[in-house]
């Protein structure tokens, strides 16, 4: 299909700070979004199947490398974010010593080997099968080799049943994986994963994290792999829409990126109204609030950790104030 960039129908859009836009021959808008910077380097529109295909493709030419990087440099990373997870998951099963976990692009089964040592009942989603064979032996656990977008299609067969089912697994661990879905697909893999999850039960999942309006990006990057960068406030927003309850967020360094990583828990279904309701109240002075000035584009996310519970956005800090959830507190 012929495109046109950005800058032959808005032209206006770099100097105002917004991401480039592609659209169709048709003139229509494609749900492709890249920064200024990056706009270059997507040569055409392309569906989210060839956007995970191409992404796949890396990894199996550079499976050697990602192994290498995966086992070293980001190692303590990866260590602290599951045990994040496990307390989360042991809280809310504690009696359980034995727990269905499904890592979730697992890559060369780093977590998932860990998982397993701890006597969990744990297995594995890896598309690239090169990443897919180092995980199966290095954990001896069974890797699905199929992607989000398969999950989400039916792939992994009772795993993605109605969310009103009960549900497989314990819980879900998505450790720097969801990043390569592309953004109008979210949402969708976003409920298969609850539904796969039971009531109660706890995911773990990172995004690269968005400061500013121009770093809010959903792309194919100049290395051949597709990067959906949200800010805080959007990814956790996201979450609760597609039905988690959000117990905790943080930053997270990982693979030379920072990340907001949220633990969430599949919450039965009237907590869930609950927060459905919630999101409704509080839409209104989070849009007075940025309406007023404190804009995303200042905004950075506050060192360490914060514990939005089931809200919706992050806690920001901008000028000397802390924003959370549509409220200015004193920092």
């Amino acid at each position: 299909m012929e495109s046109r960039p950005f800058s032959e129908l808005e032209p206006g859009r770099a100097a105002r700070g917004l991401p480039s836009l592609w659209w169709n021959a048709d003139g229509e808008e494609n749900s492709v979004f890249c920064s200024d910077a990056q706009a270059a380097t997507a040569s055409q529109v392309i569906s989210p199947q060839a956007a995970v295909q191409r992404t796949v493709a890396y990894y199996a030419r550079r499976a050697g490398d990602f192994c290498r990087c995966a086992f070293g440099p980001s190692a303590k990373a990866a260590a602290d974010a599951r045990a994040r997870f496990l307390r989360q998951l042991q809280a809310a099963w504690p009696v359980e010593p034995r727990l269905r976990i499904l890592d979730a692009g697992c890559g060369p089964g780093r977590d998932l080997a860990a998982f397993c040592q701890l006597g969990h009942e744990a297995e594995g989603l890896e598309p690239c099968e090169q990443l897919a064979e180092v995980a199966r032996a290095r954990s001896g656990a069974p890797v699905h080799g199929t992607d989000f977008l398969g999950v989400r299609g039916g792939e992994l067969g009772c795993y993605g049943e109605a969310p009103s089912s009960e549900g497989h697994f314990h819980g879900v661990f998505c450790l720097a994986s969801l990043l390569h879905v592309p953004r109008r697909e979210l949402p969708g893999v976003l409920r298969t994963l609850c539904s796969m999850t039971r009531v109660g039960g706890v995911m773990l999942a990172t995004l690269p994290l968005a400061t500013s309006q121009r770093e809010d990006t959903d792309c194919m990057g100049s290395d051949g792999r597709w990067c959906n960068r949200m800010a805080p406030r959007t990814y956790l927003a996201a979450l609760r829409d597609a039905g988690w309850e959000v117990l905790e967020a943080t930053a997270l360094s990982i693979y030379s990126s920072s990340s907001t990583v949220a633990v969430c828990r599949r919450p039965a279904a009237g907590v869930a109204a609950r927060m459905a309701h919630r999101a409704l109240r509080l839409a209104e002075p989070r849009a007075s609030l940025l309406e007023g000035g404190i804009s995303s584009s200042r905004a950075s996310l506050c060192h360490g950790s914060y514990s939005p519970g089931d809200l919706p956005c992050a806690q920001v800090q901008t000028r000397g104030r802390v924003l959370l959830d549509g409220c200015v507190w004193g920092c």
